[in-house]
């Protein structure tokens, strides 16, 4: 295992997996992310297969570049799919802690005959407020103000079910360069760091497998999960899309998490800090 943490934030990853296992604001203890999900994955379509899927959680132990108190970097050197097939593409995450501040940077190199479609890296699982009967509410940049929509305890699809998988709500980068998930006096701060934007990425929240009451967009209802149906759960990501052809190699934008105490005036001090850097 290894463990990214200091005063404020602790991130936990299984490398040998692929996975991260817990993402913990240590200040307000506050379990952001407590289920194991792939730390990244990658689409790329195959002829009759357009969701074909590279997961971290399936591949071979990568090698550990880096591994101290303040930074990770770890090195796959080829992928495998659900069918085991193997691909000729390397991908490197670096995950660096700064302060309350998680960077993920990654490097891409495709040299494989089909196109990466994009990366999702990082993605966190099972997100949920700090209280059962807490709330969580999607804060980004819009014209002139402040948007905002519940996601919890009520996430109510905006997006056809012709057009999605899953209920899901989306901000676009580089229409707002950040997303906020605010609750009672904290939450958590996703930023785009990066000032290069070669490509567009998303910021992504979805509901797996489904809402459970549809009338209200209910998450949960009072009566609970039955002990045969799967729990719905909150899951975040940021989604790179690349489309990175055969024999190219890319470099992703750098994308920032950073747990807050407050109202969004105080989630949004990452963003304001990084502004000042141009």
């Amino acid at each position: 295992m290894i463990n990214l943490s200091n005063d404020s934030i602790s991130l936990v990853l299984d490398e040998k997996r692929g996975t991260i296992v817990e993402l913990k604001d240590t200040v307000r203890d506050w379990l952001i992310s407590g289920e194991e999900t792939p730390l990244f994955s990658l689409l790329v379509p195959l002829p009759g297969n357009a969701l074909n899927e590279l997961s971290s959680e399936r591949q071979n132990p990568p090698e550990v570049l880096t591994n101290n108190k303040e930074r990770v970097s770890l090195l796959w050197t080829s992928m495998k799919d659900n069918q085991n097939n193997v691909y000729n593409i390397g991908f490197t995450a670096d995950i660096t802690l700064t302060g309350p501040e998680l960077i993920f940077e990654g490097t891409l190199e495709n040299h494989s005959p089909y196109t990466v479609e994009h990366v999702v890296f990082p993605k966190l699982r099972a997100l949920a407020p700090k209280k059962p009967d807490g709330t969580l509410t999607q804060m980004w940049w819009g014209y002139a103000g402040m948007n905002q929509t519940e996601i919890y305890p009520r996430f109510a699809g905006e997006y056809g079910y012709w057009a999605s998988e899953f209920p899901y709500k989306q901000v676009s980068v580089p229409d707002s360069d950040f997303m906020l998930l605010q609750s009672e006096g904290y939450g958590l701060y996703f930023g785009c760091h990066d000032t290069r934007l070669d490509y567009r990425m998303e910021f992504f929240n979805e509901v797996k497998p489904a809402v459970a009451e549809t009338m209200f967009w209910r998450i949960l209802t009072p009566d609970g999960v039955p002990e045969n149906q799967e729990k719905p759960e909150i899951d975040s990501s940021v989604i790179h899309l690349t489309f990175t052809q055969p024999g190219d190699s890319i470099r992703l934008l750098k994308s920032v998490l950073s747990p807050y105490t407050g109202q969004w005036e105080e989630g949004l001090k990452p963003y304001k800090e990084w502004r000042k850097e141009w």
